[in-house]
């Protein structure tokens, strides 16, 4: 068991050593997302920070990158995410069980008290900030599983030797009332019990970390795989002690260091040189525009000028002119190539869009060229070799977590349908573990090379059957079909197992030999009949009509 100066000593060490991210984030959040920038201040001292936002490109940039991200990873129209084991052949035999355990998964997934949907919205957009964001999946006892993201400012993390995380520290406040009913009037110091004003908050940690001492012959928390300690900072006291089969935190990055770093690199920090550059112009642009429209007005040092009348329609300036009729006053002339600003502009905004990946949206859009179905498939396919990296990150380092801490926790709790006697039996070998297979648009996108590959073998050799039929004695028609099926995403359930196949193959073979048969009936009738009366009339030499 973890001791509290222990804790608090791994807590100091990590947000000492995050202390450089902190500082970039804070930057990139008042410049994007002023509600996150919560680094070096609280949410009570948002008024107080520098407005830094004279552009929004990059902040309605940001929810459209996480549409994005929820669109090609996780959407909400399809089971994006299947449970299978390491072994296929295992996973056929069985794939009406894990048919059924999917459907369960996401149907309490996109149930109405999950969150699921606003966390995951969420996630992606601090995906887009910060490189990553804090997802919590966890049980109550009445309302089922709920899903939760934390501000990147409360939540820090380390990996282990593979480079897993695998230990969290969340910071918190709660007020009196909320301390009681987290964890009881008898495990909280007396400074929060004596306490009597309503609105103060006293900070709190939730430590996360493998159990060093876990006894697999218990059921309480010694056997549970990762312990939980919740601690009272100021007093420096364990308020909770507990823990987790499975690691309820996780944290994708979007896009990793060379270096073996925790943390990831977010779109905004990608492109933040561009914001500040798009800020100082638009700052100048504005101020530009506003002498422009509303210049100085330049008179001589003697010159007696009634000032108060000036941008006044329909006034009279008295002192405006000379006896001469020549101005007396004239406005100060500013050569602004606004055009040259406007050209300049739309360039960084390029740049900002690129990063937070909205043109990717625009490669059919913006190519009318691409008008067969191999065409559109080949542009699909550009979108994924660009989406891959930032896709599988996702997937590894959030959704397979995720997906195995659901099935966790439903297990336990007697959602899912009884797992067969024989697969528990498989799962306890070595060589076969449950595990997670992705389905999703952007996975389509990646499969379907096969299909294009399919589609041009086969205009290639579909006209020369026409000159050598035996061509298509070197094609297997239902391999074909089954590979193409796959490759363009028809849903497994409605393709037949080989089997299945084989016979209906065997069917169709029999009806159409039957039906021969029948056609042929006629025929041997009729020669039956013939020859029949031809050995009449040589045995008697009677000729039969």
């Amino acid at each position: 068991m973890k001791t509290v100066d222990y804790i608090l000593d791994d807590y100091r060490q990590m947000k000492n050593k995050r202390h450089r991210f902190d500082n970039l984030w804070q930057e990139v959040a008042q410049r994007v997302d002023p509600t996150q920038a919560t680094f070096n201040t609280t949410l009570l001292n948002l008024e107080s920070l520098p407005q830094q936002k004279f552009d929004s490109s990059a902040a309605r940039a940001l929810p459209k990158f996480a549409s994005i991200m929820k669109s090609i990873i996780c959407p909400r129209t399809r089971k994006w995410s299947r449970f299978c084991t390491t072994d296929p052949e295992l996973t056929d035999y069985f794939q009406e069980y894990f048919d059924e355990v999917t459907e369960t998964i996401n149907k309490l997934r996109y149930s109405n008290r999950s969150g699921f949907d606003s966390a995951v919205d969420m996630m992606f957009r601090g995906a887009g900030l910060f490189g990553q964001m804090p997802f919590f999946v966890d049980d109550r006892v009445k309302d089922g599983i709920y899903y939760r993201t934390f501000p990147m400012s409360s939540v820090y993390a380390k990996c282990n030797a593979y480079g897993e995380k695998d230990v969290f520290v969340r910071k918190f406040e709660l007020d009196r009332r909320q301390a009681i009913e987290q964890f009881g009037e008898d495990n909280l110091d007396r400074q929060i019990l004596d306490c009597k004003e309503i609105d103060k908050k006293f900070e709190f940690i939730h430590y996360v970390c493998p159990n060093e001492d876990i006894d697999n012959r218990k059921f309480d928390k010694a056997g549970m795989k990762y312990s939980s300690y919740y601690i009272d900072v100021a007093s420096r006291k364990i308020v909770s002690v507990g823990g987790y089969h499975s690691m309820p935190y996780c944290m994708s990055r979007l896009d990793i260091f060379p270096t073996e770093e925790v943390y990831g690199y977010g779109a905004a920090m990608q492109c933040l040189p561009e914001q500040k550059v798009l800020n100082a112009m638009m700052r100048i642009t504005m101020k530009g525009a506003e002498v422009s429209a509303d210049p100085e007005i330049l008179v001589r040092d003697d010159e007696v000028v009634n000032i108060n009348q000036f941008g006044i329609a329909g006034s009279v300036i008295s002192g405006g002119i000379d006896s001469d009729g020549k101005p007396t006053v004239a406005t100060m002339q500013r050569n602004i190539n606004f055009n040259y600003l406007e050209k300049l502009r739309l360039e960084f905004k390029e740049a900002i869009a690129d990063s937070f990946c909205i043109n990717l949206l625009n490669i059919l859009i913006n190519d009318p060229s691409a008008k067969t179905a191999t065409e559109v498939m080949v542009k699909k396919q550009e979108q994924a070799v660009l989406l891959a990296p930032m896709a599988t990150r996702q997937y590894q380092e959030w959704a397979a977590v995720m997906a195995l801490r659901e099935f966790d926790i439903h297990d336990r709790a007697g959602r899912l349908p009884q797992m067969p006697e024989d697969l528990i039996y498989e799962l306890q070998k070595k060589e076969n573990r449950l595990t997670i297979e992705f389905e999703s648009p952007l996975d389509d996108a990646q499969k379907s090379e096969d299909a294009i590959k399919m589609n041009r073998y086969l205009e290639a050799t579909t006209p020369l059957m026409q000159l050598f039929p035996e061509i298509a004695t070197v094609n297997d028609p239902i391999e074909i079909a089954k590979i193409y099926a796959k490759s363009i995403g028809i849903p497994a359930k409605v393709i037949r197992k080989d089997a299945d196949i084989a016979q209906a193959i065997q069917q169709q073979r029999q009806a159409a030999d039957a039906e021969r048969l029948l056609k042929a009936a006629p025929a041997l009738s009729s020669s039956a009949k013939n020859l029949a009366a031809a050995n009449v009339e040589a045995q008697t030499g009677i000729k039969l009509i």
